[in-house]
């Protein structure tokens, strides 16, 4: 009942897969994290839609002017009431306009940055992408998919780093589908954006990658 991975088979007793690995400590949160976990965590990784308000700006603003990680995935990176300077500031975009389902062809736009080394230069999903951005900052875009602005067929950020202050935010705009959380690509681009959010070695996590999952030759 507490299994993360919905698709397939349980991946394996938790205690066990983290085991032997002191500096992941894992809490979780509802809707936004308490002020003794902003206090302690390294870094946050958001997943649900974000209810964005003056206050909690200052208390992120804050948070990530000690020097602390921030992760958006999916809908965390669309902002809610609306679009916000103030919001793309500190997370590096803000609000989208479309958005669809289907296959997603992901091109490598960095492939030099720490977080990309070793990816092909192509990876197809199948996952939910947003696009454009209502409101973008300096960011370092990791990699794009093309799709259709107005008339016009553009590439568009999916994945993206962006610093505030000492701070390192790492954005995530695929993660619809559950399956897509046992696709080994998809999950070494996430772990390794978590892990340089937090400050640690972006390969960190690099050996988790395969755990439950099942790989199949290309015929």
């Amino acid at each position: 009942e507490t299994q993360v991975n919905l698709f397939g088979p349980a991946a394996g007793d938790y205690n066990v897969l983290t085991a032997n690995r002191p500096y992941a400590q894992v809490e979780t949160a509802w809707e936004w994290p308490s002020e003794e976990q902003f206090k302690t965590a390294d870094v946050i990784v958001a997943y649900c839609y974000l209810k964005w308000n003056p206050e909690r700006i200052k208390q992120v603003e804050k948070y990530l002017s000690g020097g602390k990680g921030l992760v958006v995935v999916h809908p965390a990176s669309w902002t809610e009431p609306e679009p916000s300077q103030e919001v793309a500031k500190l997370i590096g975009i803000s609000g989208y306009k479309f958005y669809r389902h289907g296959i997603v062809d992901l091109k490598i736009t960095a492939p030099q940055n720490p977080i990309c080394v070793g990816l092909p230069d192509k990876i197809r999903f199948d996952d939910e992408p947003y696009w454009p951005a209502a409101i973008k900052t300096d960011i370092e875009v990791l990699a794009t998919s093309d799709e259709k602005d107005a008339n016009d067929i553009k590439p568009q950020p999916l994945f993206w780093t962006h610093t505030y202050g000492k701070g390192r935010v790492f954005g995530c705009v695929m993660g619809h589908n559950v399956w897509t959380f046992d696709d080994p690509y998809f999950r070494i681009i996430l772990l390794r954006g978590i892990a340089w959010a937090g400050g640690q070695s972006p390969y960190c996590f690099d050996s988790l990658v395969l755990r439950g999952t099942s790989l199949k030759e290309k015929e």
